[in-house]
């Protein structure tokens, strides 16, 4: 028998009891989950983290590093096989010991395991929805039937909102829930002496972008913001351009670089410590990612919403963004940042232009943004509202006949 099957069960029993029993249970199954990093993870983690009102457990698959970071925190977390038919079979396996009163899917691939344990025990389900997986055409019939059945549809966005309409989605099961970012974490007074002077950006005007850098996600923009950086060097000669984040398509954009003969203003940084990223954003004058559109056969390629425009803004920092997918929600144009149509160059070179050439302009959007996120994206007011749509779907539950007697 798998060894990770023998210890989720083990985990299960050794750690049966749930405490007030009057509080409900929730099952969060997710193939995206911490230690692994990104921008569904920290989301799901600030949930499962935060969430008051409910006992959760986390069923995800093992990732490296998994064992320390299990044992350093609060919550139940259940590990799994790495291959995703195995993860789901599992999950299904471990939700028949727990019984939760309700499915949370991280993601719409575990879906099945909702509808399966909705059929069986009358339990609802909600899923996340993202971006990227509800745009893909080869799946959108499949997606769209375990979508249906949810109670309810979370969406990051107003983007991928419009998107789950088109797909026949009621509205009444949508619920647009932004990602929420930590302002403790993310502030406007990190201390940035060190990495300034460590890379050499005293004196500097600083561009940054915090973003992978995948062949596959090419729509995010590096390479429109290096193809225009010659024209914002001629018009801002101190001028960096900061890239946080790595990726298979680093090679390109470092060939790109060098022949736009900004080389030695671009500096890729790789993937920093999760310590040390609040001093990057801290560092630069203004943020930027033009991300795109990118029309393909299978769907649409685009950034569901931008956490990093978010941590950018809880730093006290100014933006510029593409004017596609989710984006306008995080960044309000001319107030918290700048939003440009990103396949127009000119476009976004005037913007970095003219807010790295106008300082009070940089420190009142600056503090908009700030001001913004404080009133809407803090990770307690974003987990209140979801644990406000979790109460809703239980409240709501009628119970099978054999129950009600």
């Amino acid at each position: 028998m798998d060894v990770s099957l023998v210890q989720g069960i083990e985990k299960i029993f050794v750690h049966a009891g749930f405490g007030d029993e009057e509080m409900k249970k929730i099952l969060l199954i997710t193939p995206d989950f911490p230690p692994s990093k990104g921008g569904i993870q920290s989301l799901l983690w600030d949930v499962a983290s935060n969430v008051k009102c409910f006992h959760i457990t986390v069923i995800t698959p093992h990732r490296c590093g998994d064992a320390r970071f299990d044992g350093e925190v609060d919550i139940r977390i259940i590990r799994t096989h790495r291959n995703r038919m195995v993860f789901l079979m599992q999950s299904l396996l471990y939700a028949f010991f727990l019984v939760p009163d309700i499915v949370v899917c991280g993601h719409v691939v575990t879906a099945p395991v909702g509808l399966f344990l909705k059929w069986l025990f009358n339990k609802p389900y909600v899923v996340y929805t993202y971006a990227l997986e509800v745009m893909m055409k080869r799946r959108e019939n499949i997606y769209s039937f375990f979508l249906k059945s949810a109670e309810k549809v979370i969406s990051i966005s107003n983007f991928t909102r419009e998107r789950l309409l088109s797909l026949g989605i009621e509205k009444s099961r949508i619920e647009v829930i932004p990602p929420p970012v930590d302002t403790g974490r993310f502030n406007p007074n990190v201390d940035i002496e060190s990495p300034r002077a460590k890379l050499g950006l005293v004196g500097k005007k600083v561009l940054l972008t915090v973003a992978r850098m995948d062949s596959d996600e090419r729509y995010k923009g590096h390479d429109c913001v290096i193809n225009v950086l010659p024209d914002v060097l001629g018009r801002c000669p101190q001028t960096v351009y900061l890239i946080v984040g790595g990726g298979d398509d680093k090679g390109r954009l470092r060939e790109l670089a060098g022949d736009r003969g900004v080389g030695e203003s671009v500096i890729f940084l790789g993937n920093v410590p999760y310590g040390e990223l609040p001093a990057y954003y801290c560092l630069c004058d203004v943020f930027v990612m033009p991300s795109r559109e990118i029309h393909t056969v299978n769907g649409v390629r685009a950034e569901g919403f931008g956490i990093v425009f978010l941590e950018a803004g809880a730093s006290g920092k100014p933006v510029i963004g593409g004017r596609s997918g989710g984006i306008p929600d995080a960044v309000v144009d001319g107030v918290t940042g700048i939003l440009v149509d990103p396949k127009d160059p000119l476009k976004l070179r005037d913007a970095m232009v003219f807010l790295l050439g106008n300082d009070d302009l940089r420190k009142r959007m600056g503090d908009n943004a700030r001001k913004r996120i404080e009133e809407n994206f803090t990770t307690r007011k974003v987990v209140k509202r979801t644990e406000g749509v979790f109460s809703s779907v239980v409240s709501h539950l009628k119970p099978r006949r054999h129950e009600e007697h």
